[in-house]
């Protein structure tokens, strides 16, 4: 059995390499291992990202990742990463209503956030 490092460390290094498939299976096999790791949210959040990312853009996965994110790892500090990354996801779906609600809960509840004044330009480009 892999250590919980080298396991997250495996999917980071697919995913910095542009694997998303690969990094998303490594931080799925990371999180059914260890479930309730100190990494665990970042893990999930990094599959959202992975889907994000894809050629193409798998907005819909990556958007279902990020509220992963939200509803399981509450207290976490990645929180206001995961709606900013939420609502750009489902902006690019077209979603402007859903996105335009995590922008705003974004400054609402983590105007300190180093996402805040990227949900608000975001904001202020929805028409």
């Amino acid at each position: 059995m892999q250590s919980p490092q080298t396991l997250y460390d495996n999917a980071w290094s697919d995913y910095v390499s542009a694997r998303y498939e690969l990094a998303i299976q490594g931080f799925q096999a990371y999180l059914r291992s260890f479930p309730t790791s100190p990494d665990a949210y970042k893990a999930q959040f990094n599959i959202g990202e992975s889907y994000y990312n894809m050629p193409g853009g798998r907005y819909r996965d990556a958007a279902q990742a990020y509220t992963q994110v939200i509803e399981t790892y509450k207290n976490t500090p990645w929180v206001p990463d995961a709606y900013y990354k939420r609502g750009s996801a489902y902006l690019e779906q077209g979603l402007k209503e859903q996105a335009r609600a995590d922008f705003q809960m974004v400054l609402k509840n983590f105007a300190d956030s180093t996402v805040a004044p990227l949900a608000k330009a975001k904001l202020d480009g929805i028409k």
